[in-house]
């Protein structure tokens, strides 16, 4: 998986001139504000386009605008593949 991740790395940083490669990704609000940004910020000479939709929504953009999605869908998109990236636990609280 790492030498994987270091092929997709290497061919996405020897554009033209050094110039960086953008990837459009769609994530939901959440995922972006806590844990999204996070991840993406250890990817070194990679731009991101971010788009932020529903998580029930989000597999729509990989038909046309995004190249990646977080996703609530268990079935992929044509050109795509699905790997879960975990479950979280929500615990509902209220306050007065």
């Amino acid at each position: 998986m790492a030498l994987l991740e270091r092929e997709a790395l290497s061919a996405a940083r020897g554009g033209p001139s050094g110039s960086r490669v953008r990837i459009s990704v769609v994530v939901n609000a959440e995922s972006l504000h806590t844990r999204f940004l996070p991840a993406l910020t250890r990817l070194t000479g990679v731009a991101f386009d971010l788009h932020q939709d529903d998580l029930e929504y989000t597999a729509d953009l990989l038909r046309g605008t995004a190249m990646a999605a977080a996703t609530a869908q268990h079935v992929a998109v044509q050109g795509c593949r699905v790997e879960r990236l975990g479950a979280m636990r929500y615990l509902a609280v209220g306050g007065t």
